[in-house]
Formats: structure tokens, sequence, C-alpha cells
């Protein structure tokens, strides 16, 4: 307020993982709308973003990033000190009556761009939070328990499912400066930590971690918490085993940060759970519900639904059908209503006309003992269209046959769903929550190809 800005204004912020983020996160998402910057960042992209978003301000540490900085004076665009935000001697302005209300957006996140060039999300306050009510009730979240914050803030599960759920159910978070498994399991003791809540990627590196120097006895720690992407059914049993809690899958995204989630007291394998969103149906290609077992589009409406993307009319446009938001996925609900996931649809491979699942391909190949992570992607191919192939990351110590996985394979799959090349890597290329973006793979591992 004594910047002069107001609860409609957008104001972009560029803060390093950690407490002072969270905390300066949390203030300008209370007083204006949020737009979260993503670390890392290209130099020469950051015109590009601060025009997309055209923010009143942006709250940026003198030096942090000077690229971020010279853009904004370009664009004659203010640059606060988040000092000015840790001066407890600082005396706001009274917020003009009614003019929360009529802020159109709380917060303008970044989608993680799996699928593409990332687009900005918008969402309202009681959206958000209706979404964060809804699933700290399905995990039976209370003022007792603690989470342990350890993903950057630019996500929407680390703003959203990891900062504000826990601190709206009346909870507590410890915020860590990056993620660091070997000090992240000594904090889950020495906090009393009783949830965390992480992407498949990180929750694999802590297991690692376990083995090597396990959690302390003592520990609060009630249950794991995944979002994402659904977790292979390996890693669940090795996490149930290591920490002796359930392990609890949960789906949302970007457009929509809590669809589904597992209960608490209920939670099902190979399933992200029950709707806490008000609306969720799978349909065909037309749109039309699919009975019960039947694989399809994942559509959901209700209150978590974004408002659209910012400046993108016809993305929000195309984003929706009659009032759903078509998120892309393929899945289907079980008798019980809970929802079974096998990938993007954008993410079919089409094989000389025979179409293929990435996801099934990966499953198969986790379950080879020696494989570790899968992941299986589109090739270009000049008469097929597209060819199939794999990355897989072996356990430590194992060895691994090309061969040797497509016989494997072979055993579980349809011919057409074997691919043609199965390159072992040591890793995967990841984005800064863990995520790998299937499409670029094929590029990524070129030189094995």
């Amino acid at each position: 307020r004594q910047a002069g800005l107001s609860a409609s204004e957008r104001v972009a912020v560029f803060m390093p993982q950690g407490l002072d983020g969270a905390v300066v996160a949390l203030q300008v998402a209370g007083a204006c709308s949020l737009a979260p910057l993503r670390a890392g960042t290209p130099a020469e992209r950051w015109p590009a973003v601060l025009e997309g978003l055209a923010p009143a301000a942006v709250v940026l540490a003198r030096g942090a990033e000077p690229a971020l900085a010279a853009a904004a004076e370009v664009l004659g665009i203010p640059v606060l000190d988040p000092e000015l935000l840790f001066n407890p001697a600082a005396e706001g302005q009274p917020e003009v009556e009614g003019e929360g209300e009529s802020a159109g957006e709380s917060i303008v996140i970044a989608t993680s761009g799996t699928t593409g060039v990332p687009k900005w999300v918008c969402h309202g306050q009681s959206s958000l939070l209706g979404g964060c009510g809804a699933m700290a009730r399905s995990l039976a979240l209370s003022p007792e328990d603690r989470t342990l914050l350890a993903m950057p803030l630019h996500h929407v599960h680390g703003l959203v499912s990891a900062l504000m759920m826990p601190l709206a159910s009346g909870g507590s978070v410890v915020v860590a400066e990056g993620f660091d498994p070997a000090a992240l399991l000594a904090c889950l003791a020495e906090q009393g930590i009783s949830w965390i809540s992480l992407p498949p990627a990180m929750h694999r590196a802590l297991l690692d971690q376990h083995g090597r120097t396990p959690l302390a006895a003592g520990h609060r720690l009630r249950f794991l918490r995944s979002g994402a992407i659904s977790l292979p059914g390996r890693l669940i049993d090795e996490l149930r085993s290591a920490f002796g809690v359930p392990v609890i899958e949960a789906y949302g995204m970007s457009e929509c940060p809590h669809i589904c989630g597992n209960p608490i007291d209920a939670p099902r394998l190979g399933s992200v759970g029950k709707p806490v969103v008000e609306e969720l149906a799978v349909v065909d290609g037309a749109g039309e519900p699919l009975p019960v077992g039947a694989w399809g589009q994942v559509v959901v409406r209700g209150r978590p639904v974004m408002t659209g993307y910012l400046g993108a009319e016809q993305g929000s446009a195309a984003a929706f059908r009659d009032g759903w938001l078509q998120t892309g996925d393929e899945g289907r609900l079980d008798p019980a209503g809970y929802l079974e996931l096998r990938g993007r649809l954008s993410e079919r491979i089409n094989r000389g006309g025979l179409k293929v699942i990435p996801a099934v391909v990966d499953a198969a190949l986790l379950r080879h003992p020696s494989v570790r992570e899968a992941m299986a992607f589109a090739l270009p191919h000049p008469t097929l269209g597209d060819d199939l192939a794999a990355a897989v990351v072996p356990h430590p110590g194992a060895g691994l046959d090309e061969q040797e996985l497509r016989r494997h394979v072979f055993q579980l799959l349809a011919s057409h769903e074997v691919p043609s090349r199965i390159v072992v890597v040591e890793a995967f290329p990841r984005g800064p929550t863990g995520k790998v973006q299937r499409c670029t793979l094929g590029e990524a591992f070129a030189a094995h190809l």
C-alpha cells in the first residue's frame, strides 16, 4: 500500500527458495495479485515474460537477477526491494472498502510447460482456498499438523499444496532453502514434521537418502503425499516399507491445483483417489460421459478451477467445453469413485496407425528388477510417422542390456508397444520440481540414438 499498489494490481516476485521467499509470496498474495517468477529463466526471456505479465511492480532484491532488473527498467516497471516488506515499523495504507472483492485474480502462475510453452494461469482467492479446504479435509489436516516445504514457489505444487493448504487448515510450515535429502530427513525428526508433499523424483531421492541415513526414531511423520504424476507401484511399496507410513497419491494441475486425493483412511494403490473438486467426469472425444471403467478424458468443473489463461482468450476458451475444464489427461473411474490415470492424451504415440500409450510402456519397463526409472517417447520416422523409443535409469550397481529389456517388454506388451530402441542413461533432464518433459527426450538423448 505504501508503494501505491492496490488489490487489483499484479506484482511479479523473484525470490530465492526459503523462508523470505515464502513470506513475500504470502504478503503479496494477500495484498495484490501474485505472479511468482521462475529462477533459471534465460536472461533473454525476461523482457517477453514481463511484457506478457504486465505487472505493476517487480519484487527483486538488489543484485539478485540483473537481467530481470534491466528488463523492468526498460519497460518502466518499478522494482521493489523485499526489505520493504520485512520492515515491522512500516504502516500500510488501509484497503479501500470493496476493493478486494473486485480483484479479478489472486495468483497468476505459470504451467510447467510439460506439453509446450508455459502459459500463465489465473486463480481467484476463493477458488484457491476452496480447493485447499477440500484437499485438507480428505487428509484430515488439523492445527496439530506441520509440513516441510522443500519445493520452489513458482510451481503450483509448492505454492498451493505445500504452503497455502497447510496454513489454511491452521497448521504450520517449516521452509527449506532447497532440496537437500540429507538435511530434509534430519529436519523431519528435529522439527516434528507430520507430513510432506513432494513429486515422485524427490520422493525417490528421499528414499535413497533414507537407505544411507535412516529417519530417526520418535518422528511424528504420519503420511507422505505425492502430486504431479502417478507414483510407480514399486516406489510406493518401498516408501511404505522404509518410512512405515501411508503414501497418499493426489492429482492436480496448474489449471486446477486440487482435483483428486486419496482419503487418508482409505488410500487405494494405483489410484490418485476420489474427487475433491465439486464435479469430475470421464468423457469421450465428443464430450459425452463414459460409463464406469471406460478410459477417456478427465474433465472437471467447480470452484478450484482457474478463471482462464492470462492474455489468451482463445486458449482459455479452448480449455473449456460447456463449462468443463478439459484436463488433457486420460483416466477412468472405478465403481467406488476412485480415479486411475494413464498419461496425457497429447503424449499418445501414433506408430504407423497403431496407438501407443507411453505410460503403459513405462510401467512394463519398471517391472524389470534392475530398472529404477523409465520413460517412453516418440521419435520421428520416415514411414511410420512416429517410432517408439525409451530411456531407462538403472538401480545403482545394476547392469542393463538393451536386448534383454526388449525381451522383457515383449512378454508384457503387444508387439507395437515394444520400443525399437531402449537406451540406458544415468539420469533424465528435469525441471526445478523434478518433472521430466517427455516431449524433449528424443532431442536430449539424440547422441544415444
